[in-house]
This record gives C-alpha cells, sequence and structure tokens, in this order.
C-alpha cells in the first residue's frame, strides 16, 4: 500500500493531523488507525514510504489513547455527483449513474479507452475480499457487461478525446432518511454515449443489509441483445469459487455457462472470509450464469501503459432482455455476506416486497426496516399502493424515501431532475398528531386523517429534504343512529330506514334536516384530531350550495321513533361547507366536540340542515348508515395517539 494512491492519501492525513487543532487532531488519527487496522491487504504497509511518514502513522499505531473509529454505517446520495454510497455493517456499495450534467465517462491522453458503461449504473460492492478490484481487475474484466448495468454490448472505437457523453435524460438522483437508507433512480439513453437506441429507467434501494435493483421500460429498436448484469465478479486464482443456485451446486470448471429458469435465489462463494453474496428474486427468474478465463492488457484500455498479457477468472450472472425489446424490466436483490444457508432461509421468508416495478413508479417494501422506497417518474398524480391500500400520492417527478418506526414516520423527499421550480406535494395514508422536525422547505399541509406535505425543491439542486411526525392512529366510526325529519304532513312520519339522509330548507311540508348519533365508548389514547365525513349521493340543480351542521346536546332519541315533532333541539354551530360533486366527501372538523363528548357519555349528535332557502332544488341527499354502499356512509375520523 506505501506505494498507492490510499497509502499516500493516508500518510497525507497523518502530516495533517500534526498541525490540527486537538480535538480534529484526534478524529482524524481515530480515522487513520482504523484504516491502517482494516487494511490487510499489504504485507508492508509502510512499504515505500519515507522516514518522516513512517514514524507518523507507526506513532499513531502505537498511541493506546487513539481509539480506532468504528466502522461507518451511512447511506448518502451525492446529487451534483450522480453517485451514491451506501456504507452498512461488512461492506459498502457504490452506484455509478449519469444525467445530462454528467458524462457517462471521460477519455483523454489515451486513459479510459473503454469506460463507455462505467457511470451507465455501474456498481460496486467492497466486502472482506479487499482485492477485488485489484490485481488487474480493469484489464480483465468485460467492461461492457459491468455489474448493475443494462448493455447491449455496444461501444466501440476510440471515444472522443476529452469528450462528453451525457445522458438525455433529467431524472437521476434519489433520496436518503436518517443517512441510513436511500433510493436512487436514473432513467437513460445512451444516444449520446455509444449510439445505441438502449433506453430505460432502474432504480437501487439501499436498505440495511440489501440492495434491491429494479427495471423497467426497458427497450432499443436497433435489435441488438439487451442484458442486466447482476453480477460479474472476479474469482479466486482458481477461479474455483462455489456457485449454489436454488440450493443445486453449479460446476466450478472455467468456461462453464447456462441458463436457469425458475431461479429464487443464488449464492456465490467470496474468496476469503465475509466475502460472501446472496441473491434473491422476487419473481422466480431466468439467469444466464458464465464462468470464464479473461486476458487482456493494461495498454488495451490505457495506451500509457504495458502491452504484456495479464489474466483472471470471473463470474457472472444475467438476466437476459432478448433482442429489441420493448418495456422490459427486472428485479434482484443482493444479499452481501450471506452464507448459502441464509440465503436460501431469506428467500423462504423474504423481507422485501416490491410494490410496483412500472414505466411510472418504482417501489419497494422492507418489513425488515418498516421503510419503503418509491420513485415517482412522471409529471403527474401518481398512487402507489401497498397491497390493496393506497400508501403514497406525489403530483411530480420525485424519489421518497419512507421509515416507520416506533410511533414515528421519517421521509426523505427529492426532484432528482433539478428542474422543478415549484413544490412537490405528497399525500401519504397515515395520521400523525406532531411535527417533530421539518426542514425550511417542507410545509406540512395536513397530518389527519392523512398526512399532506408540501416541498418546495426550486433551486435545491436535487437536495433531499427531512422531516420527521409523530404518528397516530386513525379510528373510524359509523354512525350508531340517523334519520330525517320533514314538516308539515309529514311531521309525525319516522324515516329511520331510510338509505339517504336529507336536507332541504324550503316551505311548511318541504323542509327536511338530519340527525346522526355516534357511539365514541370504543376510542382510546389522546384525540388529536376529529373530523365528521358525509358523502352527497345526489343534489338539486343549484350552484354553491351551503349546508351545515350543529350540535345536539340530548342523545336519547330514537331511530326508528324520530320525527319532526319529537326532534331534539339543535345549539352551537360546528361548522358549514359549500356542496361540490354529487360522490365526492365533504369534512368539518369537530375535534373539540369529540373531546367534549369523551368527557361525558361518550355520545355525540348532530344536525345537518341547509341554513338557506334555495327553493325547489335546493335539496342534498347524503348517505345513510343504511346506504349499500359503503364508502357513502357517514363516519367520524377520529385521530388519536
Amino acid at each position: 500500500m506505501g506505494e498507492s494512491a490510499v497509502g499516500s492519501l493516508t500518510a497525507t492525513l497523518a502530516r495533517l493531523a500534526q498541525g490540527l487543532p486537538a480535538a480534529k487532531s484526534a478524529t482524524l488519527k481515530s480515522t487513520i488507525k482504523h484504516w491502517m487496522q482494516r487494511d490487510t491487504s499489504y504485507a508492508n504497509y509502510y512499504a515505500g514510504l519515507g522516514l518522516y511518514d513512517i514514524a507518523n502513522l507507526k506513532a499513531i499505531a502505537a498511541d493506546s489513547s487513539v481509539t480506532p473509529e468504528p466502522e461507518q454505517i451511512q447511506t448518502h446520495v451525492f446529487a451534483s455527483m450522480d453517485r451514491a454510497l451506501h456504507s452498512y455493517a461488512g461492506y459498502s456499495f457504490n452506484l455509478s449513474m449519469f444525467s445530462n450534467r454528467i458524462s457517462s465517462f471521460e477519455y483523454g491522453n489515451g486513459e479510459n479507452l473503454t469506460g463507455w458503461f462505467t457511470g451507465v449504473g455501474a456498481t460496486w460492492l467492497y466486502n472482506n475480499e479487499l482485492t477485488q478490484f485489484d490485481g488487474n481487475y480493469w484489464p480483465t474484466v468485460n467492461m461492457r457487461r459491468l455489474p448493475g448495468i443494462t448493455t447491449d454490448g455496444s461501444g466501440s472505437g476510440t471515444p472522443a478525446n476529452f469528450g462528453s457523453f451525457p445522458n438525455t435524460q433529467t431524472w437521476v438522483g434519489g433520496s436518503e432518511v436518517d443517512k441510513l437508507h436511500a433510493s436512487a433512480g436514473m432513467q437513460f439513453s445512451l444516444s449520446k454515449v455509444t449510439g445505441s437506441t438502449l433506453a430505460g429507467k432502474k432504480s437501487w434501494f439501499m436498505f440495511g443489509n440489501k440492495i434491491i435493483a429494479l427495471g423497467s421500460g426497458i427497450s432499443n429498436t436497433d435489435g441488438r441483445t439487451v442484458e442486466t448484469i447482476v453480477e460479474n465478479r472476479k474469482l479466486n486464482a482458481a477461479g474455483s469459487n462455489a456457485l449454489t443456485i436454488n440450493g443445486s451446486a453449479m460446476p466450478t470448471t472455467m468456461d462453464w455457462s447456462a441458463t436457469t429458469s425458475g431461479v429464487q435465489w443464488a449464492h456465490l462463494a467470496g474468496s476469503v472470509s465475509g466475502s460472501d453474496i446472496g441473491y434473491y428474486f422476487p419473481t422466480a427468474a431466468s439467469v444466464n450464469g458464465l464462468r470464464e478465463t479473461r486476458t487482456g492488457s493494461w495498454q488495451a484500455i490505457n495506451t500509457g501503459q504495458s502491452s504484456a498479457q495479464v489474466s483472471n477468472r470471473f463470474l457472472s450472472l444475467a438476466l437476459s432482455h432478448g433482442a429489441g425489446p420493448t418495456n422490459a424490466s427486472y428485479a434482484y436483490v443482493l444479499l452481501p455476506n450471506l452464507t448459502a444457508a441464509q440465503t436460501a432461509s431469506y428467500a423462504a421468508s423474504p423481507t422485501v416486497t416490491v410494490l410496483e416495478n412500472s414505466t411510472e413508479a418504482h417501489a419497494v417494501k422492507d418489513s425488515a426496516y418498516g421503510v419503503v422506497g418509491v420513485n415517482f417518474w412522471n409529471d403527474a398524480s401518481k398512487t402507489v399502493s401497498d397491497g390493496a391500500a393506497a400508501y403514497i400520492t406525489s403530483n411530480r417527478k420525485a424519489s421518497v424515501t419512507a421509515i416507520e418506526a416506533q410511533n414515528e414516520l421519517h421521509i426523505g423527499v427529492s426532484d432528482p431532475t433539478q428542474k422543478n421550480t415549484g413544490t412537490i406535494n405528497l399525500e401519504i395514508q397515515r395520521a400523525a398528531w406532531q411535527v417533530i422536525s421539518a426542514d425550511a422547505n417542507v410545509t406540512v399541509t395536513q397530518m389527519s386523517p392523512t398526512i399532506k406535505l408540501a416541498i418546495n425543491v426550486n433551486g435545491a439542486a436535487g437536495k433531499s429534504f427531512a422531516m420527521k411526525l409523530a404518528l397516530a392512529q386513525n379510528q373510524t366510526l359509523t354512525a350508531v343512529a340517523d334519520a330525517y325529519v320533514i314538516n308539515g304532513a309529514s311531521a309525525a312520519n319516522n324515516y329511520g330506514a331510510a338509505n339517504v339522509l336529507v336536507t332541504k330548507n324550503d316551505g311548511v311540508g318541504y323542509f327536511r334536516q338530519s340527525y346522526l348519533r355516534f357511539d365514541l365508548s370504543s376510542i382510546t389514547g389522546t384525540v388529536s384530531n376529529a373530523r365528521v365525513m358525509m358523502t352527497p349521493t345526489s343534489l338539486g340543480a343549484v350552484a354553491g350550495m351551503a349546508n351545515q351542521i350543529q350540535l345536539v346536546p340530548a342523545n336519547t332519541w330514537g331511530e326508528s321513533t324520530l320525527n319532526w315533532s319529537n326532534q331534539p333541539a339543535a345549539t352551537t354551530l360546528l361548522g358549514s361547507w359549500t356542496l361540490g360533486a354529487a360522490g365526492t366527501p365533504v369534512w368539518l372538523d369537530i375535534t373539540a366536540q369529540v373531546n367534549s363528548a369523551l368527557a361525558g357519555d361518550k355520545l355525540l349528535s348532530l344536525l345537518l340542515s341547509s341554513p338557506t332557502n334555495y327553493g325547489a332544488d335546493g335539496w342534498v341527499n347524503y348517505g345513510s348508515r343504511e346506504n349499500t354502499n359503503a364508502a357513502y356512509r357517514p363516519a367520524l375520523v377520529i385521530t388519536t395517539h
């Protein structure tokens, strides 16, 4: 290491530590000591260094007051670099993307002749096999089949000297939450890189001890065969690392290749302890495996280097999309450091669920961490569901990562396009009772019955904005009694069995108003919000009609006996609304009245009426508790914590 770039960096930092203030010097020395102890890839750590640097480093190593810093567990999306880093216990994962802002690679002065795909979604997994990307890796790996990329093998000739090879798409970036989990994505086109028509959408969800990769919309029109490279790993000198697929050992002979269908999981043994990798396929896949010896020279990738031939052995796993695919997709999960038995166990009981893998959104959930990641690809209202229930909606292109744990919801949101000069509006099908913290650009516009957020991303340059909310529980009560009453000749009639509740302010014989009662005895916890919901099923042809709700102190009226003549009196006006279209629910906040009722007999009666005479067409029919459509029945949504 002494003569390597890393050795030079360590020695330079050790020099810097000598002149820093005590606290900063101690932090830097802690980092240096950690590096020196972890890097076991060199027989002599000090080889090639000068005496001053050797003395500095040995002093740090021998100083018992310097405690090596712990292994870093952190995740970052570097929006201005189109890069992402995910470090977890025992490994680090790096992601290289490109955009209209960042070239896919750079070639100049004869260096990096074949770097076409190094920034097109290439992934680098670092674990205890410290020499994986050393030992002539670069001149021997297939540069058109790097791990993580979706490739058609294009890219030939000598690239333009110091030219730019940009993406034509702007959706490139991601979001992070608590510096622990992140969602990254890239919409890509190779038209300005290799001249290929290959395009698609790719995502990586970096959640703790796993990385979930999704792809959709993968297509080309030039007939090239397309594949996504799940893995392309350098093997030990003999090339004998064991590959297991669905519990069966694959041949270890070189030049082996096979396509295995129905693959649920695979496992590749590492070359040293702690470097195994597991692979899980949420939908059983057809996987192409290849064990090969590859030979090349440094001169082939850098004209100023040696022409001597060097060799390495590699194992690759790929998902084929065929020739000229249209809207192809894929999904796989990397499980770093898992043994074959652990991988098999995970595949039998996975914690990852792919919520959506379409050209509208990529979304995954990991129940092990309570984390959900969503990449919204379009500027259109889009809802992603968790099972049959809606979970999150965005109105703009966005990346969202959310954790639900210990009654809190932590969210990270970004505009990966860096083009949005306005806001991203999100709605999450959860309830909250308190904002714990929120970045200045985040406005919480509603906390119950759903959470609504507005994130100002103007000029944010892809930054991930954070907010934390204290979660609450929504308890929905249906009315235990309801009925409408009519004056005049029908004053003695009861309409408690009707499937509607009616309001109309009109002359004698036509005046209608409705009563409803809720039983609050099942409510537990502290009520932070309560809203009554009524849904008009039909209404007269009068624009802008208003209806209102009043408190009814008496709770002894009977649904089957109530009529105009015996109706209880209403008192406090609780609120009103203007009617919209039939089928559109109306909401009214009655938190104070619910808390008051909870302190009393736990019953709440309400009067629904029209304060204005709109004439013959001034009627509104709301769904009653007897309505055949459950969505039209009156409800009281109470948020507690």
